[in-house]
């Protein structure tokens, strides 16, 4: 980051290292990019914990799409980029499953997604809803 507080993106990904955070930490720190990340004070990023099986597949979901969303915004600047390209495809397959796996258990998360009979998206629980 810049004196302005303006990201030089040049910087932001070494083709040769793949800069980036594992999906777990990238998730936590919200950004997957090593070089993008900027500590705040001396405060701690912590792991979510997830206590239920429901929670745990929810937040597998999140962890991938915020990875996959992560490299779209880079790839917006840098569309050639072949090795970013390739790391996105295969975090979008982890997602992916991520979101089949949660939806075939607990229902749609999206009323795209929704295609059982009767109508599901409506009948389950949001993804916010807590179930004791």
């Amino acid at each position: 980051m810049n004196y302005y507080g303006y990201v030089d993106y040049r910087t932001v990904l070494d083709n040769q290292s793949m800069n980036v955070f594992h999906a777990n930490e990238a998730f936590t720190k919200g950004t997957i990019f090593k070089t993008l990340y900027i500590p705040y004070k001396n405060f701690l990023p912590k792991q979510p914990v997830a206590l239920t099986d429901k929670q745990k597949s929810m937040l597998e979901v999140q962890k991938y799409c915020s990875v996959c969303h992560d490299f779209a915004l880079y790839l917006d600047v840098f569309p050639n980029d072949k090795n970013v390209i390739s790391l996105r495809n295969e975090y979008l397959e982890k997602y992916e499953k991520a979101l089949d796996n949660y939806q075939s258990k607990y229902g749609s998360i999206v009323s795209s997604n929704a295609k059982t009979v009767p109508y599901d998206w409506s009948s389950t629980d949001w993804p916010w809803e807590v179930t004791k």
